[in-house]
């Protein structure tokens, strides 16, 4: 399964090079990580299982850190992205959010942040489905924006 995700994600980055190629604009990537964003909720809030892997696989050494420098990659476009959106509101507070996680993992650190990972992991199911649904709400929310 999380081959799969690895070459959806591929995909998705190849269609949104391609795109760029043609002459697009950063409207393509907020639409391409916003459909990102809705096929690993939808993945995960079918198969909360998806989301332990991804958990345990982010936990291994310090890839905690390569996670909160893409945040605050992620989160930079989408500022950036935000002045040619429909409503820039949208893509502006996604993406500051998005920049503040990445900041705060770099600044908490490996310990704090894998003891919060830890307790995301032991909730139960309906409980852990709610981060999933949040997900695809924000990425309905994005694709809505521009």
């Amino acid at each position: 399964m999380l081959v799969r995700f690895y070459k959806f994600c591929y995909i998705v980055f190849q269609v949104f090079i391609h795109i760029k190629d043609k002459g697009g604009d950063m409207e393509y990537f907020v639409k391409a990580f916003a459909i990102l964003i809705i096929a690993v909720g939808a993945i995960s809030f079918v198969t909360p299982a998806f989301l332990r892997k991804l958990i345990e696989l982010a936990k291994v050494g310090k890839r905690v850190y390569v996670g909160g420098v893409i945040r605050i990659v992620v989160g930079t476009l989408l500022l950036i992205a935000a002045p040619n959106a429909i409503t820039i509101w949208i893509p502006g507070i996604i993406g500051a959010l998005i920049l503040l996680s990445g900041i705060l993992i770099l600044v908490l650190g490996v310990q704090k942040i894998h003891s919060f990972m830890d307790k995301v992991y032991s909730l139960s199911d309906q409980k852990i489905r709610v981060i999933p649904t949040i997900a695809i709400i924000l990425g309905i929310l994005l694709i809505y924006s521009v």
